[in-house]
């Protein structure tokens, strides 16, 4: 019973009269209006992603030792969209157009270990490779409208599953849409369903838009695809892009920091960045995929939309691993504009 409550007042607002509850719910007013800006000044500006370090013993247990941080400020990438040649005008591309599709993305890794454990004899771990998709996510809805904005906040949080970071040591990617949104409304219709069988239907109201956008929100459909970026180019502070060592990974190296006055027995090491990436090189993880072909030819990658039925949504997923076995996946906002 007591669960029940709790969901009215998570649900609906809790005024005798039941007309107007039920017009609050959809009928926002200028108090709670909020402007972007004022938003922004809330947010981090950063994504911080947090993930454990682990050791793997003899027996294969796995035991965190220390956490890695992965940083990367949040910035508005826009790619100008570019159609499909049998749709252009001209078969040659706009030189301005086609440098949108050439990122820069920055990056910060900070390491902290025991220093019992990483003394001077032995050395951290070290980044093994970094790997970049381009996801192309769409959403459908098949009965009723979408009821909400989606963005990519709601496609992904940046955050590290513990557990999964335990057992698997990263490398399945549980920060996605359907563990963010569509589980949690799953929950929700679960329980509304039990309370609904518990209490009478005069104690218990719902209004019925609201149950039809809990449904949607628990149903919706979704389909992804992964293009590989191989056109990788790292670059760090003091060296040029265009240097021998921008495609090599053995550049990055850590440099250790002061030691924290607060806890002086962790090791602190960081390893900054920028990381190039050519999205126009970018291809399906196929055996025998034409590789030289540009994305904007081989795949239509319309506009960044979302309308009462469907979306279409970008962002980079940048996967890091280091050498222990250990994995982060970053995730990065894109936008095709037109």
């Amino acid at each position: 019973m007591d669960n029940a409550i709790e969901l009215v007042n998570r649900l609906s607002s809790q005024i005798s009269n039941t007309h107007l509850k039920f017009n609050q719910l959809y009928h926002s007013t200028g108090g709670y209006e909020c402007k972007g800006n004022m938003i922004d000044e809330l947010c981090d500006q950063n994504y911080n992603l947090i993930s454990p370090i682990t050791k793997k013993s003899i027996r294969g247990s796995v035991t965190p030792i220390g956490t890695l941080q992965v940083s990367t400020p949040k910035l508005n990438y826009a790619l100008k969209y570019i159609p499909p040649m049998q749709f252009r005008a001209a078969c040659s591309v706009n030189q301005s157009e086609l440098d949108t599709w050439n990122l820069k993305v920055p990056i910060e890794l900070t390491l902290r270990v025991p220093q019992v454990l990483f003394g001077k004899k032995k050395k951290v771990p070290t980044i093994k490779s970094i790997e970049s998709d381009l996801v192309v996510h769409s959403i459908k809805s098949d009965n009723n409208p979408i009821p909400i904005e989606i963005t990519h906040d709601l496609l992904f949080r940046n955050e590290v599953n513990t557990d999964s970071a335990l057992n698997d040591r990263g490398l399945r990617d549980l920060d996605d849409f359907s563990a963010i949104v569509k589980s949690q409304f799953k929950s929700y219709c679960t329980e509304i369903q039990r309370i609904f069988t518990q209490l009478p239907p005069d104690v218990f109201k719902l209004e019925s838009e609201l149950v039809k956008d809990i449904k949607c929100l628990s149903s919706l459909k979704e389909k992804h695809m992964n293009l590989q970026i191989e056109d990788l180019q790292y670059q760090v502070p003091g060296e040029n892009v265009q240097s021998a060592n921008s495609k090599n990974l053995s550049n990055l190296n850590w440099t250790p920091q002061v030691a924290n006055e607060e806890d002086p027995t962790q090791l602190e090491y960081k390893c900054k960045f920028s990381l190039f990436l050519n999205v126009a090189k970018a291809h399906l993880k196929v055996i025998g995929t034409f590789k030289n072909a540009n994305a904007f030819d081989t795949f239509c990658l319309v506009p960044s939309f979302q309308s009462c039925y469907i979306g279409r949504f970008y962002y980079l997923k940048i996967n890091i691993s280091l050498s222990n076995g250990d994995s982060v996946h970053l995730k990065v906002p894109v936008d095709f504009e037109k």
